[in-house]
């Protein structure tokens, strides 16, 4: 069944005239007390989740890593150059926003702070989810429903137990323009708009979609100052990181190349070739990817389209891209999704809502319980879909007892020390100028901006340096400490085979001994070797890994 937005909308179920003003204040005093108490429940459980996490070393150098390492830069008055990533913070995702929190790492200098600050913004969309709601339905419950949703939604919980990423912070600040939009109020829309392009190097396309829907909604002038925002605010985000490339585009246009390979030819073979480009987005994959998003809404987002536009250019980049992992719920590629998916749905219901009643005009009351127990069940459903996404990411962690042994492992390793370790392991030593993922520097990998830095299901295929070309580089380098260990079984960008390799070669070469070797290895330049072997063979765990990589 077509639904479009053309037809005149029906009346929402309002609560009755009736009921004197008094009373409708005080009911909504009541829910909104009750919203913002759901909201703190939702801040502290995450902030309590996230903080685990990184506790137990459930967090990496990709992806908390990579932004606490610039934000710290920046801090410090440093241009964002990532050892990490080896190149300028831009040239991988244009995050100027992290130029305002910054300050915040002088009176917090944590990584701590990026995870309180992205729960905080997480949780505060449910406030403009509510106002929405109440606006558009005139029931205080189903837009107290709609607030459950929200917390519930699995991309927005996906989004908040990954890391950090600079993009979840736009998910309030659009939800405050939805309202804003709502409200027909310009001057506070692009005001909300503003922070929004500095979050991700496509906001600018969002905000232009945004544009589009106040053109029609407000005003022309107001819809086309948002249009040439979000076009300068494109721009803006593009060249820069072709600036801090050194004059080349983004090697995330890699994520395309199914359809060329610079960012004007994808574009014009996108329109130039649109069987092409419908039988790259109509797959199964996709219509699930899709149905997954909506579906936690009781697919209600169906019945107000339009008001889903906004949410296109991060539909299509997830749909067309050759990265996997872009066609899942449970990662931040979906951050200026939710905000439109919720105010689609919104909208969406009076609309349904207004069928349903003229379809079984003799039981109203039945039909406005029946689609609030569906929009229900669909929310709780929902939830579900996301328990073990949430379980994994707490299985990643390590056990209380190895938590305590590598944090004393690495205070071994000064603040100002150059550092080459695993990835999970690295995550809490980003506050210095030179942190390196391992193998790096030693053999690059996930390395720069290239091609092969972004291609993450074939990291585990690249050739290996042979021995005498490795312990030359090892050789000639200034690194001061290497860690790695074998608590971990995610060895990223390595695979296992590929990991003892690395260990059998550091292990025993003279350039590094070992001062710690318990749970994991930390190895310091200079050290004393043979003191280091003793050390080894100490526990037994360690005498049998070293029995696994072909050291007797």
């Amino acid at each position: 069944m077509a639904v479009t937005n053309d037809s005149p909308q029906p009346k929402p179920p309002v609560i009755s005239s009736a009921v004197p003003e008094r009373a409708l204040a005080k009911n909504d005093a009541w829910f909104r007390v009750a919203l913002w108490m759901m909201i703190a429940y939702y801040f502290a459980l995450f902030c309590a989740f996230s903080l685990y996490r990184y506790n137990h070393f459930g967090t990496g150098i990709f992806d908390l890593g990579i932004f606490d390492q610039a934000t710290w830069l920046i801090s410090r008055g440093k241009p964002p150059i990532l050892s990490s990533r080896g190149m300028n913070a831009f040239g991988d995702h244009f995050s100027a926003i992290l130029y305002l929190i910054a300050p915040l790492y002088r009176i917090w200098d944590t990584p701590k702070t990026l995870l309180v600050l992205q729960t905080f913004a997480c949780s505060i969309g449910a406030y403009p989810v509510y106002l929405l709601a109440r606006k558009r339905t005139g029931s205080f419950r189903i837009a107290t429903l709609f607030s459950i949703a929200y917390f519930l939604c699995p991309s927005l919980q996906g989004i908040n137990s990954f890391d950090f990423h600079p993009e979840s912070l736009a998910i309030p600040m659009l939800l405050f323009a939805c309202w804003f939009l709502e409200t027909k109020r310009p001057f506070p829309l692009i005001l909300s708009l503003l922070p929004t392009l500095l979050c991700k190097e496509t906001m600018g396309l969002t905000v232009i979609c945004v544009g589009v829907l106040a053109f029609f909604m407000i005003n022309k002038g107001t819809g086309i100052a948002i249009l040439l925002l979000g076009a300068l605010g494109q721009i803006v985000s593009l060249e820069t990181m072709r600036y801090v490339n050194h004059g080349q585009p983004s090697a995330y246009a890699s994520l395309y190349s199914a359809f060329g390979s610079t960012l004007p030819q994808i574009a014009w073979n996108l329109v130039s070739h649109p069987f092409h480009t419908l039988s790259v987005l109509i797959t199964a994959g996709n219509m699930g990817y899709v149905a997954e998003i909506i579906f936690p809404l009781g697919f209600l987002s169906l019945f107000a389209p339009r008001f889903l536009l906004p949410a296109v250019p991060a539909f299509l980049a997830n749909m067309l891209s050759n990265r996997d992992s872009m066609q899942m719920v449970y990662f931040q590629y979906g951050a200026t999704i939710i905000p439109f998916v919720f105010y689609s749905a919104i909208a969406g219901y009076p609309v349904c809502f207004g069928i349903l009643q003229r379809r079984f005009r003799r039981h109203p009351l039945r039909v406005r319980k029946g689609l609030g127990i569906y929009l229900a069940y669909c929310v709780f459903l929902g939830m579900g879909m996301n328990l073990f996404n949430l379980f994994f990411k707490i299985y990643m962690c390590s056990s209380a007892a190895d938590t305590g042994i590598m944090r004393i492992a690495l205070e071994r390793i000064p603040n100002d020390a150059s550092v080459s370790a695993e990835m999970m392991l690295g995550g809490c030593m980003m506050h210095r100028e030179r942190i390196y993922m391992f193998p790096n520097p030693f053999q690059k990998e996930c390395w720069g901006n290239s091609v092969r830095a972004l291609d993450q299901e074939r990291q585990r295929d690249f050739t290996l340096l042979p021995p005498p070309q490795l312990r030359a580089v090892i050789a000639r380098s200034d690194v001061q400490y290497v860690v790695f260990g074998n608590v971990k079984k995610f060895h990223y960008p390595l695979s296992d085979a590929y990991y003892k390799y690395y260990a059998r070669i550091f292990l025993t070469d003279p350039h590094y001994g070992v001062i710690w070797a318990n749970k994991i290895f930390v190895l310091q330049r200079g050290a004393n070797f043979a003191a280091g072997w003793k050390l080894l063979r100490m526990y037994r765990e360690n005498r049998i890994f070293l029995h696994e990589i072909g050291l007797h």
